[in-house]
Parts: C-alpha cells; structure tokens; sequence
C-alpha cells in the first residue's frame, strides 16, 4: 500500500517510520485534526480500493500526513474505561474525558449528545450538533 500512496504522502510516511516496519491500531477511537480531513478523505478511498482493515489503514495514514513531531501526545490522554453492557456512555464524555471505552454510539441521539459535551472544549463541535 505505501507504493500506491502519492509521493507527497509517501514521502512523509517515510520519514516517520522506518521500512521494516508498520503501524496496526485496534483503537476504534482517533483523532483527525480538522486541516488534515480532506487528507483524510483521500488516503481513505486508496485504503477502500486496496481493501485494507482499519487497524493498518488509520495508522498508515495518519503517518503519512503530517510529522510524527506534530502529533499530540496529549490527545486521548484522559479516556474513561467502563466495562459493562456500554449502556449510558454518552453522560461519561466531557470536556475532560477525551473517549469512553469500549463504549459506542447506537444511535444520531447519542452521538448529539456526546458533540455537545465535547463541545464545551472546542466550540466547533457545536457547529455539528442539532
């Protein structure tokens, strides 16, 4: 897949991680700064075309958008863990919790809900939220 990404991102993927080596990433939750979306968007359609699963693809390619000397080694800093049936994890998001895990969304209502708790940090967010 690193061959068939364009040499703007091939190149930055290069220079974060070395040639015998790849990156997975089980997490189901990640960060996309809002500069790197339209990146995002096209890496996704040469992942989906090569058929990658996201615990390559995601890694791939946030490495090969920007530096690894411009991630933030804060972002998902604070995330809650509550084991459970996952029932009511929208009411544990804050501006403070950065993800609750492995708690998921089932419905539009709860993810309006977890845009608007988040939004108290990053006003945003508010923009997205009904």
């Amino acid at each position: 897949m690193v061959n068939m990404l364009p040499p703007q991102y091939k190149t930055i993927y290069e220079a974060n991680i070395d040639k015998s080596r790849y990156a997975i990433c089980r997490s189901n939750v990640f960060y996309v700064p809002h500069r790197y979306v339209s990146d995002f968007a096209t890496l996704t359609q040469l992942g989906i075309k090569a058929g990658l699963r996201h615990e390559v693809a995601v890694p791939l390619f946030l490495l090969s958008m920007a530096s690894k000397q411009e991630f933030d080694g804060d972002a998902f800093s604070d995330v809650i863990y509550k084991p459970g049936d996952g029932v009511g994890g929208a009411e544990f998001y804050s501006i403070r919790s950065h993800a609750v895990y492995p708690w998921r969304a089932k419905n539009e209502l709860e993810v309006q809900r977890i845009i608007k708790a988040m939004g108290a940090g990053d006003p945003l967010l508010l923009k997205f939220a009904p």
